[in-house]
């Protein structure tokens, strides 16, 4: 909930549920709170887990035990047979039978999970038909002409025509064709693209390296960012308007690396900030010569 719970609202929320609360404060979900339950059981349990549908641990011990019935009929619903005699708790497993005939042990909280037989499972896990069909669904085509498991990767030609490996345990998790992850992150597919100025030419003073060096020389060969947590040392020019065949000395500021990635978002507010800084720094400079 977003707003503080009180001890009132916990005492008649757990009274609606039939069961007292002993406990005269609330100290919140994770602290236990003492309680009696409809059948006269003094317990402690956090509010967390009564929230969940938890209540009291002797009433689902001696419950469990009269529940094979209903067990029964809902494995049996499920196509299903429960072979065990005895329901000792949903972690405790049950031996039953499934649908194909195969015996296996499953505990009641997995089963109702969705879980089932694992060696049906591991047949079709090792089914190259069913690995065929599960890549053609997404118009892949699977070239490999064997299967030894999921682990085991694949040439496949995904929808685009890229010829591909990929295990089917990481196409089963989501993964996809690398070439078209690349692709479709690049270039004007990009969610970042500016046009193309990126691959714009820079200036003919940017092959100069003893230009670039008088840079960061003039600069003091330090981040000029006032706010730089001085984590990198490496140091990189920037260009401040962003304009790569700008190159001259006052659009040009030295920055450390991770400045100088940061200045790639909020482009507006770091252009003015950076052209204050060299302003103050050189401008002045040139102007009181």
């Amino acid at each position: 909930m977003s707003k503080k719970l009180t001890y009132e609202y916990i005492k008649e929320y757990i009274e609606n549920e039939g069961e007292i609360l002993c406990s005269n404060e609330y100290y919140g979900a994770n602290k236990k709170l003492l309680l009696i339950c409809k059948n006269g059981h003094e317990y402690e349990i956090k509010w967390n887990y009564f929230q969940q549908g938890n209540r009291c641990s002797i009433c689902q011990h001696y419950s469990k035990k009269h529940e094979y019935e209903y067990i029964k009929k809902y494995i049996e619903n499920e196509g299903e047979i429960l072979k065990s005699k005895e329901y000792n708790g949903n972690k405790r497993k049950l031996l039953l039978t499934c649908k194909n005939g195969h015996d296996y042990r499953i505990s009641f909280n997995k089963f109702q999970q969705g879980k089932r037989c694992f060696i049906c499972y591991n047949e079709g896990k090792n089914d190259f038909n069913i690995v065929k069909e599960e890549f053609e669904k997404e118009n892949y085509e699977v070239l490999s002409k064997e299967y030894k498991n999921s682990y085991n990767k694949l040439d496949v030609i995904c929808s685009n025509g890229h010829k591909i490996k990929i295990s089917y345990k990481k196409f089963l998790y989501g993964n996809r064709c690398n070439i078209c992850n690349i692709e479709n992150r690049t270039g004007n597919l990009h969610w970042n693209w500016k046009g193309g100025i990126s691959c714009e030419p820079y200036c003919e003073q940017w092959k100069d390296k003893e230009y670039k060096e008088s840079i960061k020389e003039r600069d003091g060969y330090m981040c000029l960012n006032p706010y730089c947590k001085g984590n990198y040392k490496r140091l990189n020019i920037h260009h401040i308007d962003y304009n790569k065949k700008n190159c001259h000395p006052l659009n040009l500021i030295t920055l450390c690396a991770s400045c100088n990635s940061k200045a790639n978002k909020y482009r507006e507010w770091h252009k003015e900030w950076y052209n204050i800084i060299i302003n103050k720094r050189y401008l002045r400079e040139e102007i009181n010569g």
